[in-house]
């Protein structure tokens, strides 16, 4: 929208950019080209909206009583430290999912620790239990990583039905050597295709999900209840926690697993 009204954007992607730079162009683009606004704006993922990110959203829509704004988020699903309130003048609608229609009862059981809410109960199979792969020292992780591949390589599961997840990008160089992991192909998750494993952060994973997820587990998870709960439920059928063994025992205790 920027590009199209004429609005000057700075180069490169800090965290300034994204939290005021890109919101403040794209108030200026509606302002130039108001015939480009909408009649509604469905945001979803709200729960990780900053509050200038509403401004802009809120100059997105059309002016008149017929204008509608929707909003769908989750609070079990706040992964980033900065996120403000929903706007004050909106009128909350609480819709109670109770059923989990994505994990097998064992993975729901193991996130439901995590979970703050309303009860909600799986109607998935039972499945099998979740994976703890201990590791030390911590430079162990890519070669650990590198076996479990391999053997969900021999059980048929194809890489597009596998992700790595880790806690932030400056991790992923720590599993990922000259595009590959485990002998495959790296793609993100943004960029999903046939034959290439998934590595990308539980930040960008979040409201997607893989047959088979293995979470790279550091000490933030022991902090951030967030994190935790959006990576491991990504997992449908079969969740690997990777990670050195203080870590993972800690973590599993949390957990309410020995």
């Amino acid at each position: 929208m920027a590009s199209e009204a004429g609005v000057k954007l700075p180069t490169g992607a800090t965290e300034r950019v994204y939290d005021q730079v890109y919101p403040e162009a794209l108030m200026q683009a509606w302002d130039r080209l108001p015939c480009r606004r909408f009649e509604a704006v469905i945001v979803d993922e709200g729960q990780d909206f900053l509050p200038l990110w509403w401004s802009a959203i809120d100059a997105a829509l059309a002016p008149g009583p017929e204008a509608r704004l929707r909003i769908f988020f989750d609070s079990n699903q706040r992964v980033y430290k900065s996120i403000g309130r929903l706007p004050e003048d909106v009128q909350l609608v609480p819709i109670r999912l109770t059923k989990n229609l994505r994990n097998t009862q064992r993975i729901h059981e193991f996130v439901l620790t995590q979970y703050e809410g309303f009860p909600i109960i799986s109607t998935g199979p039972e499945g099998i239990a979740v994976e703890s792969v201990k590791v030390v020292p911590r430079d162990a992780v890519r070669l650990c990583l590198d076996r479990i591949i391999a053997r969900m390589a021999g059980e048929n599961i194809l890489p597009e039905h596998m992700a790595v997840l880790v806690e932030a990008e400056t991790v992923i160089g720590d599993v990922v050597r000259s595009g590959r992991c485990g002998g495959l192909p790296v793609t993100n998750s943004s960029v999903r295709k046939a034959g290439a494993l998934v590595v990308d952060t539980i930040g960008n994973f979040k409201g997607l999900e893989s047959r088979v997820v293995i979470v790279v587990c550091t000490g933030r998870m022991l902090t951030e209840r967030e994190l935790p709960y959006v990576g491991f439920s990504r997992a449908r059928t079969h969740l690997i926690l990777l990670g050195e063994e203080k870590t993972l025992s800690a973590l599993n205790k949390a957990m309410g697993r020995r």
